[in-house]
């Protein structure tokens, strides 16, 4: 299952709350729209310096760039509270379904599926789900929209410098499709593997009373540590490669930025551009180092989903051993 399929599949769910989450990818637009101002305001400011300064004009860039990022500011809360709030209720009505589901399976199923097991898709891979849907959504729109619009600003002050900015992007695009297999692969490892312990520890609490009295409290013990052992092994394993990915992230971001400096110095002396272009033309650059690193992490959280869908569908996808005839009533 890749991401397409995944996003299909949860596509009824959002078109229940299709409206609250169109306002929510509103407000992503008008703040990020809100947000490409202020480095306009500087380059202002910044050329300004070179004419007679009137403090009372300095004082007035000053306030702009306060309000604007006060109001992006209101912006960024009403998208996080409309997007978040659509990811919990999309989880609640998932809840609902899988229970829903669980009730109409045979008994052979839950002989087939350990107890544990279903608790760990229940609550962890849902959670998984509900990320997805929330952050997810929430950060691949904002990333976009950011992007798009800065480049834009970018290209609007000096071509050669974007073209410059952006040589670093095949390398940042290699990078994203080794480390999303890797995450995807690592991350469906460690699941698997909460599930045992979940089965573990559900199947000693149900039969405590058997352990205690044939005085098994040690190999039982052993055997938690042994699977407990795996858990963390393949956490770490996962936790290396998630953890080596922003870092790469980052110093193509500051590759960038060196080559940013580099060539927009030269444009300063030879007056391609003026130094209140170049600041902003850095801010702009500035902007894209979260979507950056946003863009690994979400790529994280939609393989993780891809996996946690996976295990679900295992639930949705059961059938009952006998099913009854529609015309008894």
């Amino acid at each position: 299952m890749d991401v397409l399929r995944l996003f299909q599949q949860l596509w009824p769910y959002l078109m229940r709350y299709k409206f609250k989450l169109l306002i929510g990818i509103v407000f992503i637009v008008i703040g990020n729209l809100i947000a490409i101002i202020n480095p306009q305001i500087v380059r202002r400011s910044i050329d300004y310096l070179n004419q007679p300064i009137e403090i009372s004009q300095l004082l007035k860039y000053a306030g702009l760039i306060v309000l604007i990022t006060f109001v992006q500011g209101v912006f960024r809360f009403l998208m996080r509270r409309t997007v978040i709030v659509v990811s919990r209720l999309i989880e609640f009505d998932m809840r609902n379904d899988l229970f829903a589901k669980l009730q109409t399976l045979s008994q052979s199923f839950f002989q087939r599926t350990p107890t544990g097991d279903l608790m760990a898709r229940m609550t962890s891979d849902l959670n998984a789900i509900r990320s997805v849907l929330g952050p997810g959504i929430m950060y691949t729109i904002n990333t976009a929209t950011t992007m798009a619009l800065v480049f834009v600003m970018m290209i609007n002050i000096s071509t050669l410098l974007t073209l410059i900015a952006l040589l670093p992007i095949p390398l940042l695009v290699f990078l994203v499709s080794y480390f999303s297999k890797q995450i995807n692969k690592r991350y469906s490892e460690v699941q698997a593997q909460f599930a045992e312990i979940s089965t573990n520890v559900q199947e000693n609490l149900s039969g405590i009373r058997i352990i205690k009295s044939y005085v098994k409290e040690k190999y039982e013990w052993q055997d938690f540590n042994r699977i407990n052992q795996k858990y963390v092994q393949k956490s770490l394993h996962y936790i290396k490669v998630h953890a080596a990915f922003r870092p790469m992230m980052m110093m193509l971001v500051g590759l960038s930025i060196v080559l940013t400096l580099l060539v927009g110095g030269k444009l300063i002396i030879n007056g391609t551009i003026t130094l209140g272009q170049f600041v902003a033309f850095n801010l702009y650059l500035g902007m894209l180092i979260w979507p950056s690193i946003a863009l690994g992490w979400v790529l994280g959280l939609f393989y993780q989903g891809v996996a946690s869908m996976k295990r679900l569908n295992l639930i949705f996808s059961a059938k009952p051993d006998i099913v009854d005839s529609e015309r008894v009533k």
